[in-house]
């Protein structure tokens, strides 16, 4: 996977549609988030991936990803959206969510839509889980369906996705839901 974020000459962009992934090097980060620690500094938290996104985007690149997120936000998606994506952002990655009670209006018998990276629009990278969320494998594709398939996908993922400064605003000025406090039997 590495060798297309590398030789990839203007465009990567990502759709994501889990509910979770399940990154071993996130683990402990998403320990102390669920423990309410603060959010790292941006030095404690730069990655490898970090790194890679200011070098492509500072050579004219764009590195752009979609989060199709179905129903409520899990712990890990607010995990992913308060304490990763921030961060990518600050890189250069333009992020977008877009958010649904049912991801079938928008996506319709493409629901849910498959987890892909489309570079320069000619080359698909699809990204295999399992059901708990590990990553499994990815298989690359120049066929020319396939292309057509990613490039309507993100075109219709984009056009009802708010950027990701819009859609954390949103989620401030959501009404909150009062804690469920289990009763003392």
């Amino acid at each position: 996977m590495s060798h297309s974020f590398e030789d990839f000459e203007r465009t990567a962009f990502r759709l994501e549609a889990r509910p979770i992934y399940m990154v071993e090097r996130e683990a402990e980060a998403f320990r102390r988030y669920l423990a309410g620690e603060p959010l790292p500094s941006a030095a404690d938290a730069l990655t490898d991936w970090e790194a890679l996104v200011r070098r492509s985007t500072a050579g004219g690149r764009v590195i752009s990803r979609v989060h199709a997120i179905e129903g409520p936000l899990t712990p890990y998606l607010r995990f992913e959206i308060d304490w990763g994506y921030p961060y990518t952002a600050a890189a250069g990655e333009q992020i977008a969510i877009l958010h649904r009670d049912s991801l079938r209006e928008v996506f319709g018998a493409d629901t849910p839509p498959p987890d892909f990276w489309l570079f320069d629009d000619e080359r698909v990278l699809w990204m295999e889980y399992d059901d708990a969320g590990r990553f499994v494998g990815s298989e690359e594709s120049s066929d020319p369906q396939d292309i057509a398939r990613c490039v309507r996908l993100r075109s219709v993922a984009l056009e009802h996705a708010l950027t990701l400064r819009a859609y954390m605003a949103a989620l401030r000025l959501a009404p909150i839901a009062p804690l469920a406090v289990p009763s003392a039997a």
